[in-house]
């Protein structure tokens, strides 16, 4: 809270909200007459957050007026940070504070963020972890978000219940305030319009194909309506005039595919419809702007369609709806030339019957177009309300308790670096995407899927990398700052997410007994079985998962027949005691409750275990017998991950179970020794990211046009320079550029995700990628100096080994067709010592690198990971008999 010495602090009950602060929103009100003592009246309640630039007036009207910086800000606490500053000689900061935030007005009249100033001011700026930044720029700039999944992670759902349970909570005062009734508002439509658009890509699989749901928003698929209406062959669709900011600029996607298919009449950019087809076009825009007619009333067409959108949102009478639809569509279609015959359809090449309902002008063509303008008018609603829901969601933070940190679509890149950052190669675009879920077991079509929404402004990475020219002024003579990018894994071949395309110009080692101890770290695998063959959790379906992982737990955990468990073997393996601690790694945080809970039910492990949680979980009291009463099962402690550092200070903590991307980087966890707390980890889990996470497309974009721009060698793409001098002329150069990257994108956007899918290139980008993640993880057990023990147990790690060890057979056709397929498949562990082998290979020469320098920096680097595969490999391959199924409790079975 704000101290209740600020301005506005004493007119709200307990003092001014952190997020309301008005320190640079002041506005003078109108002078007051001359009031009685008995009839003044007390102020208004200060509306929660940020105000626009107006002021209302008696009769409701708002007027501009300027804004004031508050006269208290020099002396006020909340900005004492700000202040010192000015003369600070050294700032800390982490990416988004420094990209995002702007230097107060109180201190710089002109606009300007921190970053800028950064720059501008300093000698020497230090990246730490800068493969990990160059990451978060990427994403900075190229924001998306997870609207709609099945489950409770689904966002919008959690927004939309959130919303009720607070209001509910507060009586619904919050709506007494213009903003939060809104702001609900704007919530209430993109809950309905999301129900409606569900509804429809559930039912109709034609609807899914046309709106090409790797990639659609509200223009693409005005677009798509319009080419089909109105054809323009050989001339670039209309782009929306008037352009406001830089969410309203798209990329013509019809334009820049080769292989639309329309139809050819002469005369192109002349024919007698091209009138009307610019006067649909503006109609649509207009819509597009204002689906719900707030600021009409518009032309006569464009409030026929707000009018129908309006009736989809909230019909209850679908037939009636559909005739109005249809009404809207006639209205569309006069004068188009596919209607009066004045363009020609042409015959199936193949020479078969046409479909009635692909032949222009029937009915079924008319239904099908129907209920394409139907979802057309949808999403765009969807799209102008949820840009509303985020715009105006600093307004409402305060007053619904809101999370600042949940909401990825408001943080939208500032239009500042917009001289610097280059736009997105295939054009700085925005949209949705939908991925439909697997089929389900039962046999039903109908199948759900997931909503997402994304907004590409930027090659986010070309920030970091241009950082020493961002302060320099080369016309008089002032330099940037230097620039030092530091981190470990910065140098990752063709890592599209962690590779840094800057020369290595030092390498920090440690003395030689710290490198000879870390070169002692140990691989080995741990494969679990049970009757139908090895365990593998990842890869796994979601609704089997967590079934796999109660049985891996379980073996690991449990001892039998007097045996001690793999986990206290391992513990015993460890010979300094004050790292006699195991790390066990897992896919997600609910993943990681479940696994720390059945371990915690296991006597030797009772109260020995801890689990890592977010920083802002809600974190549930269970009673002294550590069980809850809801399942009674004994939780185990919680460690939030913001205090993991101090995990070593716990003297009864001896498993720490964590997802596995929450624990890779920028912790380290040291004992009283300042060595690794701990001994060993086990990776229950392969990391894999998502596949339908859009950030994986995003980074491989621009990595791709990173390398691309600077003629990088080895792109099937080829090089920069190769295209523009085969171009001839800029503009042609810049056609292709953008065909190229528009075709590398949609590829991008429509593969499959998952490694035996991935082509030869890719899976090496792919090990690259997955090297970092993991030799990340191993640097948190090999601090001071000290070797770590490595176990894999997840048989996704190398299938084909933990089949060829597998003492089952196979019980079923459809099991053992999965695992033959299994046993060609060498799996992660092979691939990164295989990309590795080339710069340890003493018979090759270093000028056959790309850079003669690599070897010897790759061997540098990755030295002790190198030794610690071959190992691996050598020990996988000595010849070994398959161990024996035990019984059904299950104990350690075969480890290689």
């Amino acid at each position: 809270m704000i101290s209740r010495s600020c301005l506005r602090g004493s007119t709200k009950p307990g003092g001014t909200h952190y997020a309301d602060a008005p320190c640079v929103n002041l506005r003078p009100v109108n002078k007051p007459a001359l009031l009685e003592v008995n009839r003044i009246q007390l102020p208004d309640r200060y509306p929660t957050g940020a105000q626009a630039d107006t002021q209302s007036t008696p009769d409701g009207d708002d007027k501009t007026v300027a804004a004031h910086g508050c006269p208290m800000w020099s002396v006020c606490p909340r900005h004492s940070a700000d202040r010192d500053m000015v003369n600070a000689l050294i700032w800390v900061a982490n990416p988004a504070s420094l990209v995002q935030s702007a230097v107060p007005q109180h201190l710089n009249e002109e606009r300007l963020r921190r970053l800028e100033l950064a720059c501008l001011r300093s000698d020497i700026i230090i990246v730490d972890e800068a493969d990990r930044v160059q990451m978060q720029l990427d994403t900075a700039f190229a924001p998306a978000a997870t609207l709609v999944i099945r489950g409770p992670e689904s966002w919008l759902d959690r927004l939309h219940t959130h919303k009720i349970d607070e209001l509910a909570r507060q009586g619904r005062l919050p709506l007494s305030e213009r903003d939060v009734e809104r702001w609900g508002a704007a919530l209430d439509v993109v809950s309905s319009a999301t129900n409606r658009l569900y509804a429809m890509l559930i039912s109709n699989a034609d609807l899914r194909n046309w709106a090409d749901i790797e990639y659609f928003s509200a223009w693409t698929l005005q677009e798509k309506l319009i080419a089909d209406w109105y054809p323009q062959p050989g001339s670039a669709a209309s782009t929306p005039e008037g352009v406001r900011t830089d969410t309203d600029v798209y990329d013509d996607e019809e334009a820049l595919d080769p292989d639309a298919g329309r139809p050819t009449p002469a005369n192109t950019g002349a024919e007698p419809w091209a009138e009307r087809r610019r006067a649909v076009v503006s109609t649509f825009d207009d819509f597009r702007d204002d689906p719900l007619g707030d600021r009409g009333p518009h032309g006569d067409d464009t409030n026929a369609l707000v009018s129908g959108a309006r009736d989809l949102l909230h019909t209850l009478n679908e037939r009636g709806t559909r005739e109005r639809v249809h009404a809207i569509l006639d209205l569309l279609l006069a004068g188009s030339p596919i209607i009066d015959g004045s363009v020609r359809q042409p015959e199936p090449t193949d020479g078969t019957r046409r479909d009635e309902v692909d032949t222009w002008g029937t009915r079924p063509w008319r239904e099908r177009t129907a209920t394409r303008l139907e979802f057309t008018l949808l999403l765009a609603t969807l799209h102008h309300r949820l840009d509303r829901v985020s715009f105006m969601w600093p307004q409402v933070e305060a007053a619904m308790h809101l999370d600042t940190a949940d909401n990825e679509l408001s943080r939208r890149p500032p239009l500042d670096y917009a001289p610097v950052v280059p736009e997105a190669p295939m054009g700085n675009v925005l949209g949705f995407q939908y991925l439909p879920d697997e089929p389900g077991p039962g046999g039903d079509d109908r199948r759900s899927g997931t909503l997402r929404f994304f907004r590409c402004a930027g090659v986010g990475r070309e920030l970091l990398l241009n950082l020493p020219s961002l302060g320099a002024d080369p016309a008089n003579g002032r330099p940037g700052p230097h620039v030092l990018l530091m981190s470990g894994t910065s140098w990752a071949g063709t890592s599209t997410r962690a590779h840094i395309l800057v020369p290595v110009k030092a390498v920090l080692k440690p003395d030689e007994a710290a490198l000879q101890a870390i070169r002692g770290t140990t691989f080995r695998t741990h494969f679990l079985y049970d009757s139908t063959g090895p365990l593998t959790l990842s890869g796994t379906r979601l609704d089997a998962r967590a079934g796999v992982l109660r049985q891996i737990v379980t073996r690991l955990g449990k001892s039998i027949a007097g045996q001690p468990s793999p986990l206290d073997q391992e513990l015993r393996q460890i010979q300094d005691e004050g790292r006699r601690r195991a790390l066990l790694l897992v896919g997600s945080y609910r993943e990681a409750a479940t696994a720390a809970n059945l371990l915690q039910e296991i006597p030797r492990w009772s109260g020995r275990v801890r689990v890592l949680v977010a920083d802002d979980a809600e974190l549930e009291t269970s009673s002294s017998s550590g069980a809850t009463s809801h399942d009674e099962l004994a939780q185990a402690t919680a460690v939030r991950r913001g205090d993991l550092a101090a995990f070593a200070e716990d003297p009864d903590a001896e498993l720490l179970v964590a997802p596995l991307l929450a624990i890779e980087r920028g912790h380290n966890i040291l004992n009283a020794q300042r060595t690794a707390a701990f001994g060993v980890v086990f990776f229950l889990a392969r990391p894999h990211p998502r596949p339908d996470d859009l950030s994986l497309a995003v980074f491989a974009i621009n990595d791709w046009v990173t390398r691309f721009v600077r003629d990088q060698p080895g792109l099937l793409t080829g090089t920069f320079s190769k295209l523009v001098s085969e171009a001839g002329q800029l503009d042609a150069a810049g056609l292709a550029f953008r065909h190229l990257a528009r075709r590398e994108w949609r590829r991008l956007l429509s593969r499959r995700y998952a490694y035996s899918r991935l082509s030869p290139t890719e899976q090496t980008s792919f090990a690259w990628d997955q090297m970092v993640t993991i030799w990340q993880v191993i640097g948190r057990l090999v601090r001071g100096g000290v070797p770590a023990r490595v176990v894999f147990v997840d048989a996704a790690f190398a299938p084909a080994l933990a089949e060829a060890r597998s003492p089952t057979p196979d019980p079923t056709t459809e099991t053992a067709g999965r695992r033959r397929r299994r046993r060609t498949d060498e799996g992660l562990l092979a691939k990164l010592h295989q990309v590795l082998a080339p710069y340890f290979d003493p018979t090759n020469d270093p000028e056959t690198f790309p850079n003669p320098a690599d070897p010897a920096l790759v061997r540098t680097l990755y030295e002790p990971l190198y030794d610690a595969l071959t190992q691996l490999r050598s020990t996988a391959n000595a010849p070994s008999e398959p161990a024996a199924i035990n019984d059904a409790e299950g104990i350690h079975g075969p480890q290689v």
